[in-house]
């Protein structure tokens, strides 16, 4: 009998364990764009990404997936997608230059 209590034991332990430890699905951030005068389309290219934040460059924010945005004067502007992921406890960020010709 107490051999049994002992096995029913660890097993329930690894059970306990072995369920706490889940993997968690990390955020990649990614996008890319098409530039129409001042009018920038931007496409979300993130992997398990819940919420967006778009800053772009301009004082201008966004947390759409896949927005567009309209650049009032010309110029070179950093674009920085923030992401995280789907338990909102790992974020991940991706950058590039947009540039907006005369």
């Amino acid at each position: 009998m107490k051999r049994q209590l002992q096995t029913l034991v660890c097993c329930v332990g690894l059970i306990l364990i072995t369920s706490s430890c889940t993997k968690k699905d990390l955020a990649v951030a990614g996008f890319t764009y098409v530039v129409s005068g001042k009018t920038v389309q931007f496409t979300d290219a993130s992997t398990s990404a819940k919420t967006y934040l778009w800053d772009f460059g301009d004082k201008a924010v966004s947390d759409s997936p896949s927005p567009s945005h309209t650049y009032t004067a010309s110029g070179t502007y950093t674009v920085v997608l923030r992401v995280l992921n789907l338990d909102a406890d790992l974020n991940a960020s991706f950058k590039s230059e947009v540039v907006i010709v005369p």
